[in-house]
């Protein structure tokens, strides 16, 4: 899985749900499902059925040239699919686990569930 940092409780492995794809989806990319930030185990065609990882650390592809401090609320661009730390017009999806530089992937916890869109 090429995003996954580390599972969220080494005991156990990682956490996983199952979920219809809402589109053709690609393995170790990052989704949101309803309101659950996801990263897919396997690429999936459109309503099938897969696991996705949820509630890990990962690294992941942000809006280039932004800059993350540790404990940074990270947010989704659902028009860029991409990381952002701009709140306006997208959703929360996790905090920054560490500083991230203008050229780095973010690290960041998944939360458990999506906040809002923000205004």
């Amino acid at each position: 899985m090429k995003n996954l940092v580390l599972a969220s409780d080494a005991n156990d492995g990682p956490k996983k749900l199952e979920f219809a794809a809402p589109a053709t989806t690609v393995s170790g990319e990052f989704y949101i499902i309803g309101d659950c930030p996801v990263v897919s185990v396997t690429s999936l065609a459109n309503a099938e059925r897969g696991t996705y990882l949820v509630e890990q650390v990962i690294r992941y592809a942000r809006n280039n040239g932004v800059t993350f401090s540790e404990g940074e609320t990270v947010h989704w661009d659902s028009g860029a699919k991409e990381l952002t730390n701009v709140a306006l017009g997208n959703r929360p999806v996790g905090i920054a686990t560490k500083d991230v530089a203008a050229s780095d992937e973010v690290e960041f916890k998944m939360f458990e569930q999506a906040g809002p869109t923000g205004v």
